[in-house]
């Protein structure tokens, strides 16, 4: 599987399959996974398909995410899942971190022991 700075895409599908089940109960389709060399952003999740049926895309940064440790890693995927899980669910994303994103926090927190960090908010 590709990778880009010691980012492998197969450990980015492996956590996000990981954590759909434990959080989103499978429930969550596959989006597009791009691992790219960006260096303005940790991750992020948007939805570059105008078709009738858009498929969401998650981008991880190999440049941000390189040696770094393995929690890092999974704090961005599993704040872009809560993105996608608003995409999927209708709900503007443009960036949103309102009660519908908040709220997945203690719920992150309680079944994957991950305490989102409100970095995004700086």
């Amino acid at each position: 599987m590709k990778s880009a700075k010691g980012v492998s895409l197969a450990k980015v599908k492996a956590l996000w399959a990981k954590y759909n089940v434990e959080v989103f109960e499978g429930k969550l389709p596959e989006p597009v996974f791009r691992i790219t060399r960006a260096r303005g952003y940790w991750a992020k999740c948007y939805c570059p398909d105008t078709s009738p049926v858009p498929k969401v895309a998650i981008c991880i940064s190999g440049h941000k995410h390189n040696g770094v440790d393995d929690g890092t890693l999974g704090d961005s995927l599993i704040h872009e899942m809560i993105h996608q899980w608003q995409f999927e669910n209708g709900i503007r994303h443009d960036d949103n971190h309102d009660e519908t994103f908040l709220r997945w926090l203690p719920v992150i927190k309680e079944k994957l022991g991950i305490t989102l960090q409100e970095s995004w908010n700086e």
